[in-house]
């Protein structure tokens, strides 16, 4: 949906898994591919589904990717993997970096004669990196690293799709949208759904609490 046209129709290169030596060479051997290319056909026998995205490109010149800490894994794949094929825009902060495949191996799966104590735990293995097209992986090591750096604010409530989200905002001012300053009030780091606190008078942070004298005069009589 989001890769260009083109390169779905030529079923180009989307990722490629590069495992170690041993597993790499069994692979080969047995005729398995190591690519995932762009499809728009998908089937999956063992639950009868079967799914198209044919008609479903939406014709993308350019991507503005949203990205955070949180960001990890498949996100960080889709936008590694479109880079070769479209110009991608990263707005945000540093991803968290995960760069690995893996599997989920059940203790069943693991030992000959399973122990009932293991029967219900299991082990999730990294097993290969994922490159792009380009024999490339940007999230490696330590995540996407943005073009703009944006921090999301937890404490603003805003809706996804909020136009004045801050990530959200900044994208579409790149692609060209104008936002009007004169006589709009910012946004206060309180949001209107949330009552606002009392400030502080006497602050305990670090500090032993102790009854006050009224308290323990009242209850001692």
């Amino acid at each position: 949906m989001f890769a260009p046209q083109e390169a779905v129709s030529s079923k180009k290169v989307f990722e490629k898994e590069i495992y170690n030596s041993y597993l790499s060479e069994s692979y080969q051997k047995q005729g398995e591919s190591l690519e995932t290319r762009f499809t728009t056909e998908f089937n999956y026998p063992e639950v009868e589904v079967n799914a198209s995205t044919k008609d479903a490109n939406i014709g993308l010149k350019k991507i503005y990717g949203l990205i955070g800490s949180g960001s990890a894994s498949a996100s960080e794949a889709l936008l590694g993997g479109l880079m070769p094929y479209t110009n991608v825009r990263l707005i945000g902060t540093q991803t968290h970096g995960k760069y690995c495949t893996g599997w989920m191996l059940s203790a069943e799966e693991m030992y000959e004669k399973c122990p009932q104590e293991l029967k219900n735990w299991g082990i999730y293995v990294m097993v290969s990196i994922y490159q792009n097209a380009d024999g490339k992986t940007p999230c490696m090591p330590d995540g996407l690293i943005p073009d703009i750096q944006i921090e999301d604010d937890p404490i603003q409530a805003y809706q996804i799709g909020d136009v004045n989200e801050p990530l959200l905002k900044q994208a579409l001012t790149e692609a060209g949208r104008s936002y009007e300053t004169d006589g709009v009030r910012s946004r206060s780091a309180a949001s209107p759904h949330f009552k606002a606190l009392p400030p502080v008078k006497t602050p305990l942070f670090g500090k032993r609490i102790q009854l006050t004298p009224s308290f323990v005069s009242s209850h001692s009589k």
